[in-house]
Order: structure tokens, then sequence, then C-alpha cells
């Protein structure tokens, strides 16, 4: 660990790094062969201290996520998305845990375990990345350490990096596909929204075919938001430059959904034109935001000392991807 809480693991398939203090965000999966990180981070971002203290929720909660938002892959838990109201409590966005400084509970050249209990919820959240020869596995948990049932919704928001992946394309084994409506960034939205179409081909607004699994070359201005859910739990994103294609595999049982966004240099939109950002967020949400799990009864109990565990893993593989996704 240096002095500043970044954690460094290595294998020879990965470089993972870390920091706990800061929400336990993993802000590089690295390509050791070529340096290129699969994720993007907010470059020259000095975040605000992260401290047990939550501050306002609801559309409030919006300033004190993006204060310490630096990218890169967090946790989203007790609740994923945008804010909503559940069980009569405001939410925040992308839940309390990102916000937070998790404690490391063991690390050394190949693994981290981090936890954090929440504040407004009775939650304990245990995390544990291992780098291993084939990539890096992520074991969760959640925990209700509370003495009556209590309400969650539960993901994970790993940012990747479009230059990385310029030219790629994106490979989901999708059940169903959704451009929600209405439109988050109208201006900047390419797609009509409300519109369900299967994967990958959609409809842009005006009426024009678009296959919205390829990746674009350059950074094209676009805002856009798609609800998936999956039929499987293995996601490929291939990186023609580099040869190389990066694979994210969750168990659908836990997380059936996945939210694709993509900021790729969105006027108005986001960090003052920096954002060239994608992401696939595996959810219990099937929509952006909590009030969209409400009306959905995706909202999920956790008994008291019941807990839950999930297994995600990433690989950074070579030459043509999978065959059950290429």
């Amino acid at each position: 660990m240096t002095s500043d809480g970044l954690l460094e693991l290595r294998s020879p398939t990965m470089v993972v790094r870390c920091r706990p203090a800061w929400g336990f965000a993993i802000t590089a999966l690295e390509d050791p062969s070529t340096g290129v990180n699969a994720l993007w981070t907010r470059r020259g971002h000095e975040p605000a201290e992260f401290i047990r203290s939550l501050g306002a929720g609801g559309d409030d909660s919006t300033d004190s996520f993006l204060d310490r938002f630096v990218g890169g892959w967090f946790d989203m838990f007790p609740s994923v998305g945008h804010p909503g109201v559940v069980a009569g409590i405001p939410t925040q966005l992308h839940g309390e845990v990102p916000r937070l400084p998790w404690i490391t509970v063991s690390a050394d050249a190949s693994h981290v375990e981090a936890r954090v209990r929440t504040l407004r919820t009775p939650f304990e959240v245990v995390r544990r990345l291992e780098v291993h020869d084939d990539g890096v596995l992520v074991k969760m948990t959640i925990k209700n350490v509370g003495r009556e049932s209590a309400p969650y919704a539960w993901g994970f928001h790993p940012c990747f990096d479009r230059a990385a992946f310029a030219g790629g394309r994106i490979h989901i084994d999708a059940d169903s596909a959704e451009v929600p409506a209405p439109a988050y960034d109208p201006a900047n939205s390419l797609l009509r929204d409300g519109q369900e179409f299967i994967w990958p081909h959609a409809v842009r607004s005006d009426g024009s075919p678009s296959d919205v699994s390829q990746i674009p070359l350059e950074r094209d201005g676009r805002h856009e938001h798609i609800c998936l859910t999956l039929r499987t739990g293995k996601m490929v994103v291939t990186a023609p430059a580099l040869d190389r294609w990066f694979a994210l595999t969750v168990e659908p049982e836990v997380f059936p959904y996945v939210l694709l966004w993509e900021d790729f240099g969105a006027a108005g939109a986001s960090f003052w034109g920096e954002a060239d950002v994608f992401t696939l967020e595996p959810s219990t949400n099937p929509g952006r935001g909590m009030d969209d799990a409400v009306r959905a009864h995706t909202v999920r109990t956790l008994e008291p000392r019941q807990e839950i565990q999930t297994t995600a893993s990433a690989v950074w593989g070579r030459g043509e991807p999978p065959h059950d996704l290429s």
C-alpha cells in the first residue's frame, strides 16, 4: 500500500489498482503487456474527503457523489442508479457504499479484502478482490446486521474507457432491451426513447437503424441509457486495436439486469466534457433508478442476520473473443 492508500495487485494477465478508503474504487484493470487500462477514471480529479457522512438523500445526493466520483469500478448498495424513495426514505445516488471509506481487513500481493457498514441502513458489505493467472475474481457479501428486515437494491458500476475499446463491439446475451423514456439528456441522445428492441438493433430518433453494440472510433458526443435483461451473465467487449477482448461475468440470478450508459463527450453533460466512458452495470434494478425498481417490484429484502454472497470475474483475453458471444 502506498502512502495515499493505493493498493496494487499483479498477475501475468492483470494489474489491479484500488483504493479501499475511496469507496473501494477499483481504478485500474490493466493489461500488463500494453499498459492499457480497461477502466475510465477522471484524470487529475482530487476527490472530496471520504468520511462517514452521507449528506442529503434524493436529488441532492448527486452533488456529494460527484464530488467523490473518481470513475473506475465501485459497488452500488443499498440502492442503485438514480435516487428515489424506498420505504418512505430518499435514497442516495448509487447508494451509500461508494461514498464511504472502507476498512481494509487483509491485503497482500494477490488479494485485498475490505468492509464497510452503511449509515442509514442496517447493512455490512464485504468485498474481496483476488488476482489469479486468468484474471481477477471479485467476491461481494451483503449482510443485514440489524434487528428488522430491510429493503435493498444491489449492483456494481464499472466505467470502461471508450478509447481502449475504440472500434470494438459489446457482446451481451440479452433477453430484452429497452431505451427508457424520457431520455435523460435529449439534446445528446441519438436513440428513440421508449422503444423495446432486440439487442443490438435499435432505432434512432430519425428512424434510421443503429447497431448499439458498436463502440465508436472517436468521441461522438452521444449520451445514452439502455436497459437490458440478461439471459446469461457473460459480457464481452472487444478491443481490436490491441487484439484483445475483455470479459465481465456475473451471476444472473443475483444480477438479472444491466444498464448500459454511454457518455462519449456529450456537451454540457458530465465533468465539463471530460467524459469518454461507457458502463455495463449489473444490477437487481431493471431501470435507471430506484423509482423504477419500486414500480417493477424488484426491491429486495434482507432479513436480520441474513447474508448473500455473489462472485464476478474480469479477464483480459487475447485474439478472438469467446465463441459463445462472438
